[in-house]
């Protein structure tokens, strides 16, 4: 059985070196184990067979080997047989499991072009790259600036790739004609192949710039009328990577959309934006950015504190949690410290952001104007220690002197029922 594995393993290698890829063989973790236990199995199967059949000969008193009574030794080969088959059965049902536990890459489609074929361009290279050899190989003279290329520098897209990698055609002859049979003008057309040859795994979503792409539709949907060029045209020729202007304008992609009837699909941020914010609610773009040039330029149409005052000067991460806006309640304590001991963590119950601290508004209940007197909002001149449950009013106007005032008008002052005839903290 041991020896069995070994062959069978090392067939297995070698197979693998005279692969086409030629990849060198490791074997999986998990061939190991079930390696390890079909032997297990096998010895477990012989070990019970042993104890509990006699179904191996044995020696009798004067130290001859006999068979077992009743067993022949056809017998014993049958039981082997059935050993090795269980064995067998084991290990089929085995590799299954060890086959979905072994992950493996997918891969790569094969190209169809020939492997950049830079070599193989020479001929194209000295024709296009100089107008007098085109005029020369019978080029018209209205054509000369479509059919002439730049030349390229090795920082440049694309510029380690020949001609006839997207090209197709024939590029090391130097017969015009010859050149020229099967050579496709614009390769960005069609069914994307010289494309697709390189760039198979094309992403839709582009984390760094925020932005999404229909790859998958344009690719290999085909839903639209769309080639790789309307939207990256010119990388082939000239461009400069450094620049970073592999894509074509915004402007482009608006004109495009008009043109399709796809005017519908601005009214969606999403389709073109992933945003940095995981908000809990779906909020949309315009309801709190102003322009899709400048995202910084922000206005909010609905905010649940209002953006006046001091709070109008603020940026949206001064309270806010980057970029998530996650984590705050809405409340004034998130941000502010409570100066005294009296009232809740509610500021907004009697101050208003478009005003100083200092100033106060009872937007409660409150018997008199918070401005009564001189009190200039200072609500521990009636609500001593900060009680607000009751006031007094002769802290401040001294009975002594209101009494007198109240006899001579026949009105007999009572202490504690001052808001009886004064209301509104006047006179009545």
């Amino acid at each position: 059985m041991l020896v069995g594995m070994i062959i069978n393993r090392s067939n297995v290698a070698f197979m693998a070196l005279a692969a086409p890829s030629g990849a060198a063989y490791f074997p999986h973790w998990m061939e190991i184990v079930l390696s390890i236990a079909v032997v297990a199995v096998g010895v477990l199967l012989f070990s019970l067979a042993a104890l509990f059949l006699p179904v191996l000969p044995a020696k009798d008193r004067e130290g001859k080997i006999v068979t077992p009574p009743n067993w022949p030794l056809r017998s014993v080969a049958l039981t082997g047989f059935v050993l090795l088959l269980l064995t067998v059965a084991v290990v089929l049902l085995l590799q299954p499991v060890a086959r979905a536990a072994t992950t493996q890459a997918a891969p790569a489609p094969a190209s169809t072009l020939a492997t950049f074929a830079r070599s193989q361009s020479e001929s194209c290279e000295a024709c296009h790259l100089d107008q007098e050899t085109l005029t020369h190989a019978g080029a018209e003279e209205s054509e000369l600036d479509r059919l002439t290329i730049e030349q390229r520098d090795p920082e440049v897209a694309h510029s380690n790739v020949g001609c006839v990698t997207c090209h197709w055609g024939v590029g090391d002859t130097e017969d015009v004609k010859a050149a020229h049979v099967g050579a496709i003008a614009d390769p960005t057309r069609g069914d994307f192949e010289a494309c697709l040859a390189c760039h198979h795994d094309m992403p839709d979503i582009f984390p760094g710039d925020r932005l999404q792409t229909p790859h998958s539709d344009v690719v290999h949907g085909h839903e639209v009328d769309m080639h790789c060029s309307d939207c990256h045209e010119g990388v082939s020729h000239g461009l400069d990577l450094m620049s970073g202007e592999l894509i074509c304008p915004m402007d482009v992609c608006l004109d495009c959309h008009i043109e399709l009837g796809l005017e519908s699909e601005f009214e969606d941020c999403a389709v073109c934006h992933t945003g940095p914010h995981d908000l809990t609610m779906q909020i949309q773009c315009d309801v709190c950015h102003q322009s899709t040039k400048v995202w910084e330029e922000t206005a909010f149409a609905d905010h649940p504190v209002e953006l006046i005052g001091a709070h109008a000067t603020l940026e949206c991460f001064d309270c806010h949690n980057r970029p998530e806006f996650e984590d705050l309640r809405y409340v004034c304590s998130d941000c502010h410290e409570r100066t005294h001991d009296f009232g809740d963590d509610d500021c907004a119950k009697c101050h208003t952001p478009a005003d100083e601290w200092g100033t106060c508004v009872a937007t409660g209940k409150h018997p008199f104007p918070t401005d009564h007197g001189d009190t200039h909002c200072d609500c521990t001149k009636c609500h001593r220690g900060g009680d607000t449950s009751s006031y007094r009013c002769d802290i401040c106007h001294d009975q002594r002197v209101l009494q007198p005032v109240h006899e001579a008008q026949s009105i007999f002052y009572t202490k504690g029922i001052c808001a009886v005839c004064h209301p509104q903290g006047q006179k009545p």
